[in-house]
């Protein structure tokens, strides 16, 4: 089995060339073959379809079967670099955001379940033992999750904000679990009476 955090990452400018490329291709493709089109008509034509916007401006009618065939084919093809592209572009903006920024090692810190403490390390390879899955992927997981549930806090509160609430509801803890999660250190309060 092929581990998907061992595969190397497909730089940037390569996938950039594969999709100029392609998009040359379908500019020969649909100018001299299928439909016959202007060629900067038939690498607009392409690159519009292979980003999935189509316009509609344009249209290509296959002659035959085989032609129809060769467009899917080639349409399929590009899909898979444009989403390679994007892929890459995403990770690469991700490698931006996190440039300088100070890492933080969690594997020695100290989780207290009652009287029995683990550090962290111990937890995720216990973890993932029983869930029988690899330490890494838990942790990429774990990753994940935590953004989700970030993100859910935020939707959440931005939801409960506009709700009249007291200190000891559930709805009041949640806005102090967000506001604690985002490091805010003022005070809010709730408007419990009626006016």
């Amino acid at each position: 089995e092929i581990d998907p955090e061992s595969r190397r990452k497909v730089p940037v400018p390569i996938i950039t060339v594969f999709l100029l490329l392609h998009a040359l291709v379908g500019g020969f493709l649909f100018c001299y073959w299928i439909d016959e089109l202007p060629f900067l008509t038939s690498v607009y034509f392409s690159f519009v379809s292979i980003t999935t916007i189509g316009f509609g401006d344009v249209i290509v009618t296959p002659k035959s079967n085989f032609d129809t065939v060769v467009l899917i084919m080639y349409l399929v093809f590009g899909i898979i670099i444009m989403s390679m592209f994007v892929n890459s572009m995403v990770q690469h903006a991700e490698w931006v955001h996190y440039l300088g920024r100070k890492k933080i090692a969690v594997r020695k810190k100290t989780v207290w379940f009652g009287a029995d403490s683990l550090t962290v390390q111990q937890l995720v390879q216990l973890v993932a033992k029983n869930l029988n899955v690899a330490p890494k992927h838990l942790r990429r997981t774990i990753r994940d999750l935590d953004h989700i549930i970030d993100l859910a806090l935020q939707d959440d509160l931005r939801k409960r904000s506009k709700i009249v609430c007291k200190r000891s509801t559930i709805g009041g803890s949640l806005q102090r679990e967000g506001l604690r999660v985002r490091n805010a250190r003022r005070q809010w309060a709730c408007w419990g009476r009626s006016q």
